[in-house]
């Protein structure tokens, strides 16, 4: 899970912000 949050962090250059984001939503506080 890490390493996939590290690859969305590092692909936000290439606009997967959106990804990024839902990626964040989904992950429980």
């Amino acid at each position: 899970m890490r390493k996939q949050l590290i690859h969305l962090f590092s692909s936000e250059d290439e606009g997967d912000t959106e990804c990024l984001t839902l990626y964040v939503l989904q992950i429980p506080v």
